[in-house]
């Protein structure tokens, strides 16, 4: 228990450096700020255009790990499935409700998003689109299950448009690891 608390403020911290900065390269998990256990997921570890890009319960499979890569302020999220396919704004569409999947690298502007830390008392980001930066990728109605779309929908604040990222093998994830990134805004 103890080495999970020194874990977790060691995390804490190194994420607090980071946070003048864009999300530094490297892969991570990426969690909704509603609930610590569900995690942005490529649905069914599959990788081909259109694939829907959901929320999932916290699994630790490539599903769940992607790779940041910093582009001109901006980010890129690849999949740890296959590289060559990246969370992308569907059809370079902005408007509420539209869907957020997965696609090969093209380099449009649909495909890269701009982190903002919104918080003070934690590292929270919202992502906002390239193509209309009032836009964010949103978990559809705030709802907590498994399957539920991630969509792009104008910024509103709500933790539904918030997200914390975890490098992947820094920490080892259990109820208590959760209570301490998670536990109050």
């Amino acid at each position: 228990m103890m080495k999970n608390i020194v874990l977790a403020l060691a995390v804490l911290f190194s994420l607090q450096i980071a946070s003048s900065q864009v999300i530094p390269n490297g892969v991570y998990y990426i969690f909704s700020a509603v609930d610590g256990h569900y995690a942005i997921d490529d649905y069914g570890s599959n990788a081909f255009n259109g694939n829907n890009i959901n929320l999932w319960t916290f699994n630790k499979t490539n599903a769940q790990k992607w790779k940041v890569e910093n582009r001109n302020g901006g980010i890129i999220l690849r999949s740890a499935v296959n590289n060559n396919f990246v969370i992308d704004d569907n059809g370079c569409n902005v408007y509420n409700g539209n869907n957020i999947h997965l696609w090969e690298y093209n380099g449009t502007n649909a495909q890269l998003w701009y982190p903002e830390r919104v918080s003070s008392k934690r590292e929270l980001f919202v992502l906002r689109s390239s193509l209309n930066r009032n836009f964010v990728i949103d978990v559809n109605g705030c709802g907590m299950f498994d399957g539920n779309n991630i969509q792009l929908w104008e910024y509103n604040g709500t933790n539904a448009q918030k997200w914390v990222f975890l490098k992947v093998g820094e920490v080892e994830f259990d109820d208590l690891m959760f209570d301490i990134l998670f536990g109050g805004n």
